[in-house]
């Protein structure tokens, strides 16, 4: 079922394949660096939080010294300040609007919280 690839098609296959292996290949080096760097940089926050989270913290508040300026319930609402904003509008026709149930919210893969066990080694 179905028909012969040609060989313009294969060709194009393998060239994709091969952007795929070098962009996979890039991201592990890319993680890497930031591996490295953050715990140059922030050790304890790479600790509590992990590389990618600690990383996106310091992204989103624009440097360390002012993510460190920021009270906790300031850090909490990091990155969820659309959500909030959206809430705190009055929407016509309404009384009120729902107020955000989640604060800076990570995808569970990135999140690297450790657990009590390894932060005590």
């Amino acid at each position: 079922m179905g028909t012969e690839i040609s060989d313009d098609d294969l060709n194009n296959i393998k060239q994709l394949a091969d952007q795929v292996t070098s962009l996979s290949e890039y991201r592990i080096q890319l993680y890497d660096y930031l591996k490295s760097r953050m715990n140059a940089i922030a050790p304890n926050l790479t600790v509590l939080v992990g590389e990618l989270v600690g990383a996106r913290l310091i992204s989103h508040a624009g440097s360390l010294i002012n993510l460190a300026k920021h009270p906790a319930s300031t850090v909490q609402i990091l990155g969820a300040e659309k959500a909030l904003f959206r809430a705190l509008k009055v929407r016509p026709g309404r009384c009120c609007s729902p107020r955000p149930r989640h604060a800076f919210k990570p995808s569970h893969l990135e999140f690297g919280l450790r657990s009590c066990s390894e932060l005590m080694k």
